[in-house]
């Protein structure tokens, strides 16, 4: 009767350890779960997926997954760098998405703008006339031209520009694209009272130039850029929580530095 009870025990044991075997090789596919593929398939073609495709997701579902597990349970995710990094990225991601961050109120937000303003000032502008005495016309006499013709009054008498005479309202950044570094520098801090000023060099050749308006740098107020603000002082509270988080998981580990 011993011997009967043993062999039952160890067969239930058997039978129960044969089950868990069999759950956890189990790959369950329900209708929850191809909705969401069904979700996903929509949302990049535009269209829901057919009886044929439908079935293609769930069999490279099966397969990935399937080898997945075996590439798990033979140790090939252990020691590779790329897999834990891509590990470490999933977590933070889930961090991110997990932890709450309040709304701002304005107060919050005028403080986070005083703290960038060298991110937030919109830049001098300035809205000029100029006439060109081409290089590739000229050669060089295109600066002693335009000297003349400023002394002499005949602003009129320069050569055609492509972009024509005005440019602006323009930042110093937006000028050099388009006139090159030089030109932009002496210009942006010219003001209307200077009238006409030159030579100037350009990578065209040289120019007079007048500044009919300007505008000064400024910081621009909340109400113009509220939704950036708010965005940019959001994002950096959710870094700021996710960090103390992970450094309050760090933490629980005992580190040994041998």
């Amino acid at each position: 009767m011993w011997f009967v009870a043993a062999g039952a025990v160890i067969f239930a044991i058997d039978r129960a350890l044969l089950q868990d075997e069999r759950a956890a090789r189990a790959i369950v596919v329900d209708d929850a779960f191809v909705a969401g593929l069904r979700a996903r398939f929509v949302e990049r073609h535009g269209r829901a997926p057919d009886a044929r495709e439908e079935d293609a997701l769930v069999r490279d579902f099966v397969r990935e997954e399937a080898l997945s597990r075996e590439a798990r349970a033979a140790g090939l995710d252990e020691g590779d760098a790329i897999v834990r990094r891509r590990l470490v990225q999933k977590l933070e991601l889930m961090l991110a998405g997990s932890v709450h961050v309040p709304e701002p109120d304005d107060e919050a937000l005028e403080t986070w703008m005083r703290a960038h303003e060298d991110e937030l000032r919109v830049p001098a502008r300035v809205t000029l006339e100029h006439v060109l005495f081409a290089r590739d016309l000229r050669g060089a006499r295109a600066e002693e031209d335009a000297r003349t013709a400023l002394d002499t009054g005949a602003i009129e008498s320069g050569d055609p520009f492509v972009r024509g005479r005005a440019i602006g309202p323009s930042s110093e950044a937006r000028i050099a694209a388009e006139m090159g570094a030089a030109f932009a520098r002496a210009v942006i801090d010219m003001t209307p009272e200077q009238g006409w000023t030159g030579p100037i060099a350009s990578t065209y050749g040289a120019h007079l130039v007048r500044v009919i308006a300007r505008e000064e740098a400024r910081m621009p107020a909340l109400d113009d850029v509220r939704a950036r603000v708010a965005a940019a002082w959001i994002e950096e509270r959710r870094a700021a929580l996710v960090d103390a988080e992970i450094a309050r998981i760090v933490a629980s580990y005992d580190v040994v530095i041998e």
